[in-house]
């Protein structure tokens, strides 16, 4: 899946006219089944060791505490209220393996855990937090004023993640279909450098864009994860 691809390619694909792909995408947008789009990238590209999962059930009366306590670190993919059972779901980047432990004992000193479950994924390349099955707390992107250390540029396949990828991909984080030209005016560079570092991320598997969709407008109503050490397999339930 293509989260950039245009109303002409789509039309082209499945033999309709690029009109009716605008308006069968407005209307979309209007009923709320598309929510926006979103990226997914490949964190060892971008200098992270693994992504980490927690499951972390608190006093109910500390759940917004701890939602507003992951809302202030950086490097939080996703985070979930997920109601009494596990009051909340954090999906983390990590970039060294210990700060898994070092968030755990934080969350255990501030707050009154009778639960905590941790999952440690070490090359994860597509992490789907599109589905508003359960109330989302979306991670804005961080303050420019937040201290945030920036990930450490690396080497994956000969491929060398500069700068200007991390820029793309922050302006991406905001809006996956932003235009690559108002990325570029944006960043202060030319459109011609975008598209170029946009194929690269694209062409290495380091960077997919994907649509955002609410899955209960088209009649699924629950989601099942069933996961070993070598499988993850999601299924919707109608």
């Amino acid at each position: 899946m293509d989260g950039r691809k245009s109303a002409s390619e789509i039309a082209k694909e499945i033999g309709i006219s690029k009109e009716v792909v605008n308006k069968k995408y407005r209307e979309m947008e209007r009923l709320g089944i598309i929510k926006g789009a979103t990226i997914h990238i490949n964190y060892k590209s971008f200098g992270y060791k693994a992504v980490g999962h927690l499951l972390i059930t608190v006093d109910p009366t500390q759940t917004d505490q701890l939602i507003a306590h992951f809302q202030k670190m950086p490097d939080i993919y996703a985070l979930y209220s997920n109601g009494p059972k596990c009051n909340v779901r954090v999906v983390t980047a990590l970039k060294t393996l210990q700060k898994l432990e070092e968030v755990k004992n934080e969350v255990k000193e501030k707050f009154q855990v009778s639960d905590l479950k941790t999952s440690l994924w070490i090359d994860v390349k597509e992490l789907h937090r599109n589905l508003a099955l359960l109330p989302l707390y979306s991670m804005k992107q961080q303050e420019k004023t937040a201290t945030k250390e920036q990930p450490t540029p690396v080497s994956k396949n000969n491929v060398d993640i500069e700068e200007v990828d991390l820029k793309i991909v922050e302006k991406l984080a905001e809006n996956g279909r932003a235009p690559l030209n108002k990325i570029a005016q944006e960043i202060g560079t030319t459109i011609h450098t975008v598209k170029r570092h946009y194929a690269k991320l694209i062409k290495n598997d380091v960077l997919k864009v994907t649509i955002q969709i609410d899955l209960t407008k088209i009649g699924y109503h629950a989601m099942a994860i069933f996961s070993s050490q070598q499988h993850c397999v999601k299924i919707l339930f109608q």
